[in-house]
């Protein structure tokens, strides 16, 4: 290196170890393995002076069903180098057959050809989109079968196909195909919105779009203006349709922070994070600006409350967008954010604050008071606002009996920066008292001259909340417990008026009742008696809500359980729900109603309900973890339990039914997960998430190793090893074990034994597969001593070989450790008696010793490559 200083040659070769050209061992540097496999391709098959065969009858015709993937990749690359004008035309060749055969061929070729061009969609952008296009703007064609011969077969559907798409489109953005790959992801994202089979493909085209959005490290600013002028023409072509996309991408666009982790080129084993705040140039301003517009535009052509909140709430975040690192934030940035901030307030206060919903104004409260006391903002603009704000008295009428957003005063908010736990508490109780005076005094201003105004206020406040599917409406239920409690006769006129004009204040009613039964228990049940009999579902709803408040330790309640079963028999979806917190009140007081009436609920066939049922069958009342709920007769937990079947997971609730079972009747729990075993064929479908039994640790078997019927239990799911006819059993039976007893001692020891102790070869291999499932501990190599001394049957060994040689669970450190941890577990064997014994030792300390120098040696070449 002649003429080169000792500092620049350093830098020299780290950029061309950076760019994959040379590798560096130790003090060795020589040519990476990939430039020389390119030397050798483009020496022997392309460069015109020293080619020696051609490459389209040498490798293609011959191999390319072999290594597709590969060699189309490799044709790439060549020509992307500027190394061969041929490799460009073979693969011209190759990419125009791929067109006509997405034309004319079935899915199964469609989804093999996307498959094999996710290398070269990265170089020849513009041709794959092309034969992406081909099949995105066809029609649908039907199922096509693959047959298998362990599972059977496959189909291979058109939504599998426009998956595969989207993993294309996802690399074509590169080399000029940026545009035409963001609108046909756009196509995606809106690709037969009817049809639910495709919400796989639309959610993964709208994940990718995002992340052509979001700012990344040396990505150009172009990106944002393209998607810019995208989402202006989308919005324009259909507005309802492609606005939550659009909302999405500018939520992206308008954010400041960014954070992504990148492989270090020069360090291989190394990973560099890299995370801040973007600095405000002129360009980001400009995308800055054309995105708040669009927002600005938007809003102003939208009518309905949910999707007008969803834009403000965009605006908001966009507006004062989070900052990592505050304090680093340039004067400039600031500056810019500032304005962003004042403009947006501005828009609120002259645009949105006209005509704008209770929902809408609760978050422009929040949002100005945060700008000014976590942002640090000031501005004309935000006081204005919230000045506006404070004088709309329907806002703080909904502030009062909705808002999460606290304290009622602006000057009673707690101090984060100066948090005192004791005073927060104190002033959080000085303003929930606040709160309860002023519903008591709205409560007691209500009077027959004023009610149809109470009624529309109240009205506004629920029939908005409803609208946007919000439920924590507690101040609004407690007025209207105090309502039916403290004006009873004014409570009646309100419930009648609100039935006659249907108001969204219905769905409220059972909290009216609720409050009129603490003082007028009879007058409650003239209005149940009345309402069980209507054919109204909201009213239905009403009487279960109105249950929850009963006290059911009252004696003389069987009318109100006659009314439990009769909302139980109406079969509504809509009423189950409401029921359920009833149930688990009175299950201390009359568990046969509630275990009848479970019964019925759990047969309906609802995943949903079925959690509820098992919520309620698990739950517990006081300290001793007692169940609320008592089976008398063991059959009705049976019962119970068997329509879990139905579930897709056994959540945590699921499992406390199964322990209770396992308590009362152990092998009834084992006849339900051979049910969901081999249930499991129907259950389970691509992108369905099926869990047949509880994992190691779950409660469900805490019962089962202190039962009689233990070791018969164990023997049983044993001998599903050597089912037949049901291949899941088999496949599961080793987990089932090791979550039923945890590791190889006690029972499962004896009960493994005695089938080694049979000396059937089947039963033996039997025995190797389950303690695989347990491959650490002195039981583990005892039992493997056991079955190599009964038989020398290759496919054991080798299965015993494995089991070793499996990590169990999560290894520490180096690989190279946990395999020598192995020949020092297994090295007692040197000496055994048994010669076969010391064979299989020697051979496998051997293999072991071979895998520790191995990775020592890749360790060593890490560490010097660092």
């Amino acid at each position: 290196m002649t003429g080169i200083s000792p500092i620049d040659a350093t830098r020299i070769i780290a950029r061309l170890i950076e760019a994959g050209i040379v590798e560096k061992y130790w003090k060795t540097i020589k040519l990476s393995s990939e430039v020389l496999a390119d030397h050798i391709l483009i020496t022997q098959f392309f460069a015109q002076q020293t080619r020696r065969a051609d490459y389209q009858k040498l490798i293609i015709e011959p191999f390319f069903n072999l290594k597709p993937k590969e060699i189309l990749r490799n044709l790439a690359e060549a020509e992307i180098k500027g190394e061969s004008l041929e490799a460009g035309s073979l693969l011209s060749y190759k990419l125009n057959e791929f067109r006509r055969l997405v034309q004319y061929e079935g899915n199964c070729v469609r989804f093999n050809l996307l498959n094999w061009l996710k290398d070269v969609a990265y170089l020849r952008a513009e041709d794959v989109i092309s034969i992406v296009a081909l099949i995105i703007d066809a029609d649908e064609l039907p199922l096509q079968n693959i047959p298998d011969e362990f599972w059977g077969g496959f189909q291979i559907s058109h939504e599998w196909v426009l998956r595969s798409t989207v993993e294309l489109l996802e690399r074509t953005i590169y080399r000029g195909g940026l545009h035409n790959s963001i609108i046909y992801l756009h196509k995606l994202t809106i690709y037969k919105l009817e049809v639910q089979e495709y919400w796989l493909v639309r959610d993964q085209a709208i994940k990718a779009l995002i992340e052509i959005a979001e700012f990344k490290r040396n990505k150009p600013y172009a990106v944002q203006f393209v998607l810019l002028e995208l989402i202006s023409n989308w919005l324009k072509e259909n507005f309802i349709i492609n606005l939550p996309l659009s909302l999405s991408l500018l939520q992206c666009m308008l954010k400041i922070d960014f954070h992504s982790a990148e492989i270090n080129p020069i360090q291989p084993g190394n990973i560099v994070v890299y995370q801040g705040d973007l600095e405000i140039s002129d360009t980001l301003k400009k995308i800055r600006e054309h995105s708040l517009g669009i927002l600005y535009t938007a809003y102003q052509q939208v009518q309905d409350l949910p999707t007008r909140l969803q834009i403000v709430q965009v605006l908001c975040s966009g507006a004062t967008p989070y900052l990592s690192s505050r304090e680093q934030v340039s004067t400039k940035t600031r500056n810019q954010l500032c304005s962003d901030c004042a403009k947006t307030a501005d828009f609120f206060s002259n645009s949105v604050m006209k005509n704008a919903e209770l929902p809408i104004l609760d978050k422009l409260a929040e949002w100005s008071s945060q700008a000014k006391k976590f942002h640090k903002y000031q501005s004309a603009e935000l006081d204005i606002l919230q000045q506006k704000l404070k004088d709309c008295k329907a806002y703080q009428l909904y502030r009062l009996l909705v808002s999460k957003y606290r304290l009622d005063d602006e000057e009673n908010q707690i101090d984060l920066q100066h948090f005192d736990g004791q005073h927060a508490e104190t002033k959080w109780q000085q303003a929930q008292e606040q709160k309860q005076q002023n519903i008591n005094e709205y409560v007691q201003s209500i009077s027959t001259l004023n009610l149809e105004k109470s009624i529309q206020e109240l009205e506004t406040i629920a029939s908005q909340t409803l609208s946007i599917g919000k439920n924590n409406t507690f101040g609004l239920n407690d007025l209207l417990m105090i309502l039916g409690q403290i004006q009873t006769e004014i409570a009646q006129s309100f419930i009648d008026k609100v039935i006659t004009n249907t108001n969204s204040l219905k769905h409220h009613l059972g909290f009216v009742i609720a409050g009129m039964r603490l003082s007028n228990q009879e007058l409650a049940r003239t209005y149940v008696r009345s309402w069980i009999e209507q054919d109204d579902t909201v009213l239905w709803v009403a009487i279960a809500i109105s249950y929850r408040f009963m006290d059911w330790s009252q004696p003389q309640l069987e009318e109100e359980w006659h009314i439990l079963k009769q909302l139980v028999a109406k079969e509504s979806p809509e009423l189950d729900p409401a029921i359920f917190w009833s149930l688990q009140q009175l299950a201390p007081y009359n568990s046969d109603l509630v275990v009848e009436l479970l019964k019925t609920l759990a047969a309906r066939g609802n995943e949903n309900i079925l959690h509820y049922v098992a919520q309620t069958v698990s739950w517990q009342i006081s300290s001793n973890n007692e169940y609320a709920v008592k089976f008398s007769e063991t059959q009705d937990l049976v019962e119970i339990i068997s329509n879990f079947q139905r579930l897709s997971r056994l959540d945590y609730d699921a499992e406390e039914c199964l322990k209770l079972l396992g308590d009362i009747a152990p092998m009834q729990l084992i006849d339900f997960i051979e049910r969901r075993i081999t249930a499991k064929p129907n259950q389970y479908s691509v992108g369905n998430f099926y869990e047949a039994f509880p994992k190691p640790f779950s409660s469900a078997f805490d019962h089962i190793q202190s039962k009689p019927e233990y070791s018969d239990i164990l023997r049983r799911v044993r001998n599903w090893m050597l089912e037949e006819d049901e291949f899941l059993l088999s496949l599961e039976a080793p987990a089932l074990l090791q979550a039923i007893s945890l590791n190889l001692a006690g029972e499962l020891y004896k009960v493994l034994v005695e089938w080694i102790d049979a000396g059937d070869i089947d039963k033996l291999k039997a025995v190797v597969k389950i303690i695989r499932e347990f491959n650490s501990g002195q039981e583990f190599y005892n039992l493997s001593r056991e079955i190599i001394l009964r038989t020398q049957n290759e496919d054991v060994k080798s299965s015993i070989y494995g089991a070793i040689n499996s990590t169990p669970d999560i290894v520490e450190g180096a690989m190279s450790k946990f395999y020598q941890q192995r020949i020092e577990e297994v090295s007692p064997w040197l000496t055994d008696d048994n010669i076969h014994v010391k064979l299989f030792a020697r051979q496998i300390i051997q293999s072991l010793q071979i895998n520790i120098e191995s990775e020592e040696g890749v360790q060593k070449l890490r560490e010097r490559n660092w």
